[in-house]
C-alpha cells in the first residue's frame, strides 16, 4: 500500500493538468493494496474520484477500452 500511495500522492497529482476546481476520475482495481480509508480521504480532499472495479476484473471490465478507444478505433479504422 505505501507505494501505491505514495505514487498517487506524490506523482500523480503534480502530472494532472487543471487541477485547480475540478475533479478527477481514478479508476482502481479493487485490490486491497490500492483500497484504504487513509487513501479515500486525501482522494475527497484532493477533488479526486476513486472508481474501484471489483478486485481482479479490470482486466475484463476495461470500462475506457469499451467505452471510449472501442468505438474511437472502430470509427479510425473504417
Amino acid at each position: 500500500m505505501q507505494v501505491f500511495e505514495h505514487n498517487l500522492t506524490k506523482h500523480f497529482v503534480s502530472f494532472v493538468p487543471g487541477r485547480s476546481d475540478s475533479k478527477t476520475l481514478v479508476l482502481l482495481d479493487g485490490h486491497r493494496s490500492h483500497v484504504a480509508l487513509v487513501l479515500a480521504e486525501w482522494a475527497k480532499q484532493n477533488n479526486i474520484i476513486l472508481f474501484i472495479l471489483p478486485a481482479h476484473t479490470s482486466h475484463l471490465l476495461q470500462p475506457l477500452d469499451v467505452a471510449c478507444y472501442g468505438p474511437f478505433q472502430r470509427l479510425y479504422n473504417a
